[in-house]
């Protein structure tokens, strides 16, 4: 009984080989005769890639991957026949049909190399898998572009990793690598997919291959400085700042801009303001050049040069009428100003001198906060303050922005 019961066991176990190898060969006839059957041929393979005897052998997996190959071919053909292209959803089919290709390429070759009974390597399709590795080297890239496209962003960062590693992943190939400011590019479309994808740090890491990979244009280093603002990532915003600085001086404020934040944040001044300076050289629009004027004037405050703080102040909303934090800063000064003389002046002086400096300081600050509510958040409890200091808490004025 045990021998019948393993020779039972044998043959069953060969019926389900067979069994197997029977739907691989299926499959292979269906991509053969019809590329149109690929789609449907990858999915009636994937019984034999999950079970335990085909799954050990490479004809499975090479014909899994040529099938999924031959689905991206047939879509490709589809777009070169239709005036609207792809649909997202067929982009999106394409690109993971690549991806899937490769994927089992990969896992056919080291099956491939497995010694037969009397101990010799004869692969029967490495050759073939090496040639398509080398023929699909630039599909790769545009799968990767399907899926972007589709908004398939973790899976086109796949995609281009496919591309970009292709020629080192498979030597044998001899594949010859784009140049380098073509994977740069690359690197770079892969930098916004891992933004876009939440991977705000993933990407900061992929702009700066793209940066040291040789892509240069002036959208790289203003989608660095804005991934790297996301990341939180001061050491990155900073060195986005300075390469695209480097590069292209004050034909974009922003790269300057950031640079004049961190000497703001370290108090060099001196620094800062040669900076400013040469922003303001550069002939900026007056929206800018009204905040470059309104940097100046936060270094004077610093230093406690009230006056010529206030006179860069208004030459900042003079260029830019709608410059709520310009009319804010002007408030400040003057509010400033007077408040540090309340205390030890008469009542005389206080209601004749001090008094409407701080009611002009207060019109500033309502200016600022009716062209801007959300940015001067801030002005409500201001104002609350200032109001009950020179009319008392029953002010109406008082009570208004006490309940704002």
């Amino acid at each position: 009984m045990k021998r019948i019961s393993l020779i039972c066991a044998a043959l069953a176990a060969a019926f389900t080989m067979s069994a197997q190898k029977a739907l691989v060969d299926e499959v292979k006839n269906d991509i053969k005769s019809n590329s149109a059957n690929a789609q449907n041929a990858l999915t009636k393979i994937q019984p034999a890639l999950t079970n335990p005897e085909s799954a050990q052998q490479a004809y499975t997996w090479f014909t899994a991957g040529q099938a999924a190959l031959t689905a991206y071919d047939h879509l490709r053909a589809m777009e070169g026949l239709s005036p609207q292209g792809l649909t997202p959803e067929q982009k999106a089919t394409a690109g993971n049909d690549m991806l899937q290709a490769f994927e089992y390429f990969t896992k056919a070759l080291p099956l491939d190399q497995v010694p037969d009974a009397k101990g010799k390597v004869k692969p029967k399709y490495t050759k073939d898998i090496n040639k398509a590795a080398k023929e699909n080297y630039v599909e790769t890239q545009r799968a990767g572009i399907y899926l972007y496209e589709a908004g398939k962003y973790p899976e086109a960062v796949k995609a281009w990793d496919l591309y970009i590693n292709l020629p080192a992943n498979f030597p044998d190939a001899k594949i010859q690598a784009d140049p380098d400011t073509i994977v740069a590019q690359m690197m770079y479309y892969q930098a916004l997919a891992k933004s876009f994808a939440g991977d705000n740090k993933g990407a900061v890491a992929t702009l700066r291959n793209a940066m040291d990979t040789g892509y240069k244009t002036p959208e790289l280093y203003l989608n660095a400085l804005a991934v790297a603002t996301q990341a939180q990532d001061s050491v990155a915003m900073s060195e986005f700042a300075k390469r695209g600085y480097d590069i292209y001086g004050t034909e974009n404020i922003a790269f300057i801009g950031q640079l004049i934040n961190d000497k703001l944040a370290k108090n060099d001044y001196t620094a800062c303001v040669d900076l400013v300076n040469q922003a303001l050289a550069a002939n900026p629009d007056n929206e800018t050049a009204a905040q470059l004027y309104d940097i100046l004037g936060c270094i004077d405050a610093d230093q406690e040069k009230l006056d010529s703080a206030y006179d860069l102040f208004t030459k900042a909303v003079e260029l830019n009428p709608n410059f709520a934090k310009g009319y804010f800063d002007q408030g400040r000064m003057i509010y400033n100003k007077a408040i540090t003389k309340w205390d030890d002046a008469s009542e005389d002086v206080r209601q004749n001198t001090l008094k409407p400096e701080i009611l002009k300081a207060a019109a500033l600050f309502e200016k600022a906060y009716e062209l801007d509510e959300v940015g001067m958040g801030s002005v409500p409890g201001s104002l609350y303050r200032l109001y009950y200091l020179i009319e008392g808490e029953e002010s109406p004025n008082t009570q208004k922005w006490h309940n704002m």
